[in-house]
């Protein structure tokens, strides 16, 4: 039994210690600045589950810790009317992402890269 406990908790520690390097690996590579992220996600035809993949997007980008201000696009590249419609209604209930065409992105993304930019 004494076996079983002593195994459980050194995959803690093995995880702790995982945890631990790579925040300090994290901390060495960025160093104390956040990047401005952008997450584009093209998507066309028929997705069942395009509300799982987006909100997985967004939590993905939510959970980033490098990142200090993430924007998800969502790019219309022929979705159908329903995976449409879902993707409008994510975009209502998230502010992070946006809902493009292929033509309204290629007007924005100039502007919307400049906004983000790094400036030293």
């Amino acid at each position: 039994m004494s076996y079983i406990l002593y195994t459980v908790i050194l995959i803690a520690a093995v995880i702790g210690l995982v945890e631990i390097f790579g925040w300090i690996e994290q901390k060495i590579v960025f160093g104390k600045q956040k990047l401005n992220m952008v997450w584009i996600l093209p998507l066309s035809g028929k997705i069942d589950n395009v509300e799982l993949v987006v909100r997985n997007v967004i939590n993905q980008a939510r959970w980033n810790k490098n990142s200090k201000n993430s924007q998800i696009i969502l790019l219309n590249m022929g979705m159908d009317v329903e995976t449409e419609q879902i993707c409008q209604m994510i975009c209502q209930d998230m502010n992070h992402a946006q809902l493009y065409t292929q033509d309204e992105f290629q007007r924005e993304i100039p502007e919307m890269f400049e906004q983000l930019a790094f400036v030293k």
